[in-house]
C-alpha cells in the first residue's frame, strides 16, 4: 500500500548534511517542496559515514518519483554524497 500523496517520504538519503541541503535546494528550484531530517545523525559521527546514510531528503509521497528522477539527473548534486534513492 502506498503512502498518501501529502504524506512525507524519504526520497533519497545522504552521507553528509551539505549534500543532502544541495539536493533540497535543487528540488525546490524545481518546484518540490522538500526537507532535511535525522542531519543531527550525519554530522555527529562522521567518521561512521561509510557505515550508512543517515540523512533523509523528505518529499510528498506524490512527488517522490519526480524529485528521485531530478536527483538521479547527471550534475544534480555537485556536492555527490548521495547514498541512495
Amino acid at each position: 500500500m502506498s503512502a498518501p500523496p501529502d504524506r512525507f517520504v524519504t526520497a533519497a538519503t545522504f552521507r553528509s548534511a551539505g549534500a543532502a541541503h544541495v539536493a533540497r535546494a535543487h528540488l525546490s528550484e524545481h518546484g518540490i517542496d522538500a526537507f532535511v531530517s535525522d542531519e543531527g545523525l550525519g554530522g555527529m559521527a562522521p567518521f561512521h559515514s561509510d557505515a550508512g546514510a543517515s540523512v533523509k531528503l523528505r518529499v510528498r509521497a506524490g512527488e517522490v518519483d519526480a524529485a528521485r528522477s531530478l536527483l538521479d539527473r547527471p550534475g544534480a548534486s555537485d556536492s555527490g554524497g548521495a547514498a541512495e534513492a
